[in-house]
């Protein structure tokens, strides 16, 4: 019962007891007793309070999802958060399926044999997690999940257990956040580091890794391969003179011709600029420089479009073998560059090659075109 005005309210319980005499339907007495109970519906109505807007909060964390589970895996509470990203009415789920709808089953199974005990059968994979989470209080666990419509998404959850007043484990609760959209970012970033914008090409970076390992089993086996280095003949005086714009579509199309000459095992990159570089793996010295002038050919034939035919796509390429006995591919780029050089000082739209002994050799001439011909 309350008393008093409402805002300032006293609250009291007040229980009676009948007393009857034997035979008798009337009681002859009643015992009542009085308690104030202010404190105990002011701290009922604090917790309730705290209670709806504890609600309100997980109903409003939209981003994540919010799910609570029994200790057997039946689904307690789903948030908005979760009919959001997993795509099932809260309706649906809560006290009627476990959460095992929502895991790929290769991922449970992956967690049986990740989070079971060492040295013992793997358990089932539900009970692999609850039962690490019951060891060290919480899991963060990346997983793969299933959406009503059986699309999978990447996500994180971290998984608590729930606790009673005296300790005990009564169920667990999982905050789990959607990772497709950061693994998406993530795959985009990585592909950029190691990716020429323009070109769509390897960068620089990667192809100075693949070289290095390449040198590494040209030693170890003996085996031999070669590298190319491609410079584009006059490409300020194409910049200067028709704007940026077709100075990269230049670049683009050259790109292109390099992919198209490139066996499946070479790699093609953009070394800056102007410069590209291939990577012939397996190719000696000879076959590389054969394959040097059927790419200068290809880049020469590469309409221009430009109105002046000074202005034509040609290119300088240096050719070296890598060698066994090279410290570091360094080496063999030093002797690409003073190949191409040369290339350069002979004229331009040529091919020299440079052997391990620095011994320089023209081949775009007429008569090494002629004897390639008769070959």
């Amino acid at each position: 019962m309350g008393l008093g005005p409402v805002e300032d309210r006293a609250w009291i319980s007040i229980n009676s007891c009948p007393y009857f005499r034997d035979g008798e339907l009337k009681p002859y007495a009643a015992l009542t007793s009085f308690q104030n109970i202010t404190k105990q519906r002011q701290d009922e109505e604090t917790i309730s309070n705290l209670n709806r807007q504890y609600n309100r909060v997980l109903k409003a964390a939209t981003e994540v999802a919010i799910i609570t589970a029994d200790r057997i895996g039946t689904i307690t509470y789903f948030n908005t958060g979760a009919e959001r990203i997993l795509g099932y009415a809260a309706d649906d789920v809560v006290g009627k399926s476990t959460v095992r709808i929502l895991v790929s089953p290769k991922e449970l199974e992956a967690a049986a044999n990740q989070f079971s005990p060492a040295e013992a059968t793997p358990m089932d994979g539900i009970a692999a997690l609850t039962a690490a989470v019951d060891k060290d209080g919480s899991l963060s666990w990346e997983s793969t999940f299933l959406r009503k419509n059986g699309s999978e998404l990447l996500v994180t959850a971290v998984i608590t257990p729930i606790r009673s007043d005296q300790g005990d484990t009564t169920g667990y609760l999982a905050v789990i956040r959607d990772e497709t959209d950061r693994a998406r970012l993530e795959e985009v970033l990585k592909h950029s580091a190691r990716t020429d914008h323009l070109t769509g090409l390897a960068n620089r970076m990667v192809f100075e890794d693949a070289l290095d390992l390449e040198l590494k089993r040209v030693q170890r086996f003996k085996s031999s391969s070669a590298l190319m280095l491609i410079d584009v003949d006059r490409f300020k005086q194409v910049n200067d003179t028709l704007g940026h714009e077709t100075g990269d579509r230049a670049l683009q199309a050259l790109a292109q011709a390099l992919e198209r000459q490139a066996r499946s095992t070479d790699l093609v990159a953009r070394y800056g600029g102007d410069e590209f570089v291939m990577l012939l793996v397996g190719a000696n010295h000879s076959g590389a420089m054969v394959a040097a002038e059927n790419i200068r050919k290809a880049i020469e034939e590469i309409p221009a479009n430009t109105g002046d035919p000074s202005l034509a796509i040609t290119v300088c390429i240096g050719v070296s073998a890598l060698d066994a006995d090279d410290i570091g591919w360094h080496a063999a780029m030093r002797r690409a560059d003073r190949a191409m050089y040369r290339a350069k000082s002979a004229g331009r739209n040529a091919v020299f090659g440079s052997d391990h002994e620095g011994i320089e050799s023209p081949l775009s001439t007429a008569a090494a075109r002629k004897q390639l011909l008769s070959n």
